[in-house]
């Protein structure tokens, strides 16, 4: 009975050791996901990391630096939230003035400053569906279509 107690408490441990890590790694991986409205003056989110944010690069505040790899610029979105971004790392070559981005990565509430660790421009669609207004208002025909 007693080589049954051994194995049994063994078992026990390990499979406790198992939970703890399971538990510990899906926790620390979780991801935010707000548009800049959302997150604007949301104190319950400052800090945390795991914080992801879309919206669109405004024309005001915004200086880039290719070469050092750096960026401060505005974001908004259509619920009319506005902040400011920094960023040091890799500039995405469809980043600019006017672009959607997401970012990811940590947001002070007192300054109203989101510091960026990731950003992902969202690239502009080349494709329009058959028919649609193009933006210089000329409608695609079915030919123009095929020739592309």
């Amino acid at each position: 009975m007693k080589n049954y107690a051994k194995y049994i408490v063994a078992f026990a441990v390990v499979f406790a050791a198992l939970g703890y890590f399971i538990v510990s790694s899906v926790s620390g991986e979780k991801i935010y996901y707000k548009e800049v409205s959302e997150l604007v003056g949301d104190t319950t989110l400052e800090g945390k990391r795991g914080l992801r944010v879309s919206g669109k690069v405004t024309d005001t505040n915004f200086s880039m630096n290719k070469f050092e790899r750096t960026a401060t610029f505005d974001v908004t979105d259509a619920g009319g939230g506005v902040m400011t971004v920094t960023y040091n790392g890799e500039i995405p070559d469809a980043f600019e003035e006017g672009a959607e981005v997401v970012l990811e990565g940590t947001y002070d509430v007192s300054q109203n400053l989101f510091t960026a660790k990731k950003l992902m421009a969202k690239c502009p669609s080349k494709y329009e569906a058959e028919g649609e207004v193009h933006p210089d208002n000329v409608t695609k025909t079915p030919d123009d279509v095929a020739q592309n």
